[in-house]
């Protein structure tokens, strides 16, 4: 089982806060990734948003790695951040 979780921290309450974490497996370790199964987390009118995947089961003799992504809206404008590789 694995366990996958994403927290996102902004410096002022915001309109719109955004978490997504993306669970990917493969094979080698080095290629051939894909994306197994995601988890998104959204709050309004705060400064943080957490998100986990409870317990997941994952398969033996692969390889799995976390990524993540997370955005924030405030008046009309949202920043966002490019797709983040986490721990493998």
């Amino acid at each position: 089982y694995a366990l996958c979780s994403g927290h996102t921290l902004t410096h002022m309450d915001c309109d719109r806060v955004f978490v997504r974490i993306y669970l990917d497996q493969s094979a080698t370790g080095t290629s051939g990734w894909g994306n197994v199964n995601y988890w998104t987390g959204e709050a309004f009118e705060t400064g943080m948003v957490s998100v986990s995947s409870g317990s997941y089961k994952v398969e033996r003799n692969q390889y799995y790695r976390v990524q993540g992504a997370h955005s924030v809206t405030e008046g009309g404008f949202t920043a966002t951040s490019p797709l983040n590789n986490g721990l493998r």
